[in-house]
């Protein structure tokens, strides 16, 4: 009878590590980009090369590469010869995320098939060639970060993620739930009515919103943050950051 428990609670557990597994794969799969999954840029009687961009994730984080030189894409078909790439690369992990950039050349052997990574590679990108299994080269990233995002409609303010950048920010505004979460709103200037969702820095937080009623100036761009322990501070980051308010949150289980 022990050990039938014992076995019954085993199994359950397993179940339970699957469940939430797939459940974070399935949150990170979602993370797409307009980069095709395959081109082919080469000659009909041209020797070939084959270069992919490689992505990985560990179900709550991943990072994940793609080309926009030599094409817009995961994964390319190219003459033998030099080859001149520039690859993107997105880090995702819960209350972060950020955007790198790389531009290379290289000498594509004939038959070869070459990898982009990130993976084992803290400020750079790996270049290996999968048919010797040798690494080619490392090259540097370059992470672009700013914040001088203005309005398209002059008349509009800008409302944009936690943490000012596009790709990065554990906040985000909302004019509805969840689903409703977005990396900015452009809305008219004026009255302005806002939700803040936080998301948890750790899995023992829970989710975090709070209500913004604020007047909005034309041409200025908003932000907010957890800065303070019991509230979402909204931000002014048009030229200089100065906090406009601090909302009491409540908890979204």
């Amino acid at each position: 009878m022990i050990w039938n428990g014992i076995l019954k609670a085993r199994i359950f557990c397993t179940l339970v590590v699957i469940t939430l597994c797939a459940g974070c794969i399935t949150g990170m799969s979602d993370l797409t980009t307009n980069a095709e999954d395959y081109i082919d840029l080469s000659d009909p009687t041209a020797d070939k090369a084959q270069l992919r961009a490689a992505r990985w994730d560990i179900g709550f984080a991943g990072v994940f590469c793609y080309m926009t030189t030599p094409a817009h894409a995961e994964r390319v078909t190219v003459n033998a010869g030099t080859v001149n790439v520039s690859v993107v690369c997105k880090t995702d992990a819960p209350g972060t995320g950020r955007v790198d950039k790389a531009s290379f050349s290289f000498n594509a052997l004939a038959g070869h098939d070459y990898v982009i990574t990130k993976r084992d590679c803290d400020r750079c990108v790996k270049l290996t060639d999968e048919t010797t299994r040798k690494m080619v080269a490392k090259f540097e990233l370059s992470t672009k970060r700013t914040r001088k995002i203005t309005p398209v409609n002059p008349d509009a303010a800008l409302i944009r993620a936690g943490g000012a950048f596009p790709d990065e920010g554990n906040c985000r505004p909302t004019r509805g739930g969840l689903t409703g979460r977005r990396d900015f709103f452009e809305v008219d200037a004026g009255p302005i009515k806002i939700n803040a969702i936080c998301e948890p820095l750790t899995f023992s937080q829970d989710l975090r919103i709070s209500s913004f009623d604020f007047v909005g100036e034309t041409g200025h761009i908003y932000t907010m943050t957890v800065k303070e322990k019991k509230c979402i501070s909204l931000l002014d980051i048009t030229s200089e950051e100065f906090v406009i308010a601090c909302e009491p949150y409540r908890k979204i289980e």
